[in-house]
């Protein structure tokens, strides 16, 4: 497996998650659990869909104020690996069909 530059929202999501369950003393177990059961489903759906640049951006742009609703259940420490996450999309250099520019030349 060949890790790039699209593991890193991640790594990052798993190292936020890893935040609420330190600082509570293992207190936070539930929320860790379902919200990672939910990004390992996301994975799954995002892992080998290829699509254009403007559908691999609609879901992390959806993504983002779902996050800020469910802030209180652990919602707030997954933004930065949303934002990564649009971030890497964003210059990403795939052309508009979901082929890289240089293949398709």
């Amino acid at each position: 497996m060949r890790l790039g530059i699209r593991t890193i929202p991640w790594l990052i999501a798993a190292a936020a998650l890893g935040v609420p369950l330190l600082a509570g003393g293992l207190a936070g177990w539930p929320y860790v659990l379902v919200w990672g059961i939910l990004l390992v489903m996301l994975w799954i759906v995002t892992r080998d869909r290829p699509a254009s640049r403007h559908e691999r951006m609609v879901l992390p742009a959806f993504l983002l104020p779902v996050l800020f609703l469910l802030g209180f259940v652990g919602g707030w420490y997954l933004i930065p690996a949303d934002i990564a996450w649009m971030v890497v999309e964003f210059a990403d250099r795939r052309g508009t069909d979901g082929v890289p520019r240089i293949a398709a030349s």
